[in-house]
């Protein structure tokens, strides 16, 4: 049995543009948070999931951006 995985993501985020990079082998959603047009990618579904729910909490994760 399979699972439409990209189903299930569009509905727990209604109105979000999801997809899966073939070429990236990725999860990535373009997501409009308050400061503006974000793209988000993940390696699984879960963590896409767990990062559109955070996107408010930038950078996601906290510590991803390379110190200055």
């Amino acid at each position: 049995m399979s699972v439409d995985v990209l189903a299930v993501l569009s509905r727990r985020v209604p109105g979000t543009p999801i997809w899966f990079g073939a070429y990236t082998r990725s999860w990535w959603a373009l997501i409009p948070p308050p400061v503006g047009w974000r793209l988000i990618e993940a390696l699984d579904p879960e963590e896409l999931t767990r990062a559109i729910i955070n996107a408010r909490s930038w950078p996601w994760p906290a510590g991803a951006l390379p110190p200055r």
